[in-house]
């Protein structure tokens, strides 16, 4: 059996010391196939913390320089990514391919903003008569980043790529079904150079911790990628902090077959679209419409 999960605050792994733990269970056997040390919320608090701490010096980094990091990132995923497909098909069950397809979307987030915030640099200028705006870009702080388990280290990755590119610190909260691929990525995050406490993992009891951490001043905005269901909670709950959300959840996926269209090609596309990753996608088209001259 695997070591125990660890978390990840501060720029230290840690793990044990009387802390409670989960199984990790493989969803084609149901064997266990490790477990995954659950944050007491002392731990809690000081990923908040340590994610605080950091901001001031992650946030003074140029754009390049924040850039380059983000470069460095996206080579390491792509070096890691036969390591790391694995983990995601022995606890999300996709294909192995198919993880391999998602690790390379992930280096493919990275890489774009390395290049996009490289590009943005100066502050923006508006002149108009008899007035002079600049408008410079400020990172919001820390961000709380709840990730989803049918594409663990992609829901991972694509608030946070952004929101490190802004210069902004982060807090994650892995899903507890795949966790070890997200624990496997967090070391990369560590092996870029980035400053102890830019990035934070913790798991355990998702709502007791989204909870805490909502509530905690320090924390400036909340990234969620789930349910309808959960992310209604979350919205709710950012609001009584006046605090920004960004949720994506669940998809409203049309597809429209247009006249001239090959419909045998477009059947085929779309049923596989449909029932990709077993149907557990948000673009998964939920309805098609056909033009009347098919």
């Amino acid at each position: 059996m695997a070591q125990p999960g660890p978390l990840f605050i501060a720029g230290n792994w840690i793990s044990g010391g009387g802390r409670p733990d989960q199984r990790i269970v493989d969803p084609a056997t149901g064997d266990q196939t490790g477990t995954l040390t659950c944050a007491r919320p002392e731990d809690v608090s000081a990923a908040a913390k340590a994610a605080a701490d950091a901001l001031p010096l992650w946030s003074a980094t140029s754009p390049q320089e924040r850039g380059e990091t983000l470069g460095r990132l996206a080579t390491a995923v792509r070096q890691a990514r036969d390591r790391i497909a694995p983990l995601i098909t022995a606890e999300m069950g996709k294909p192995l391919a198919e993880a391999k397809t998602e690790l390379d979307g992930v280096a493919g987030v990275f890489d774009y903003f390395s290049k996009v915030v490289a590009s943005n640099t100066a502050p923006q200028e508006l002149i108009t008569p008899g007035l002079r705006r600049i408008i410079e870009r400020q990172p919001v702080g820390p961000v709380l980043i709840l990730n989803t388990w049918n594409f663990p280290v992609e829901t991972v990755s694509t608030p946070l790529a952004p929101a490190l590119a802004a210069g902004c610190s982060a807090v994650v909260l892995v899903n507890g079904v795949a966790p070890s691929s997200v624990i496997a990525f967090a070391e990369l995050l560590d092996e870029a150079g980035l400053p102890p406490g830019t990035v934070n993992l913790l798991s355990g009891d998702g709502p007791q911790i989204s909870t805490q951490l909502i509530a905690d001043p320090r924390i400036a905005h909340v990234a969620y990628t789930g349910s309808v269901t959960v992310g209604r909670v979350l919205a709710a709950q950012a609001g009584q902090a006046i605090k920004r959300a960004t949720l994506e959840l669940g998809g409203n996926a049309p597809a429209i077959v247009l006249p001239g269209a090959d419909l045998p090609m477009a059947a085929k596309s779309l049923a596989g679209k449909r029932y990709w990753n077993t149907g557990q996608v948000c673009t998964a088209p939920n309805r098609i419409y056909v033009h009347r001259s098919h």
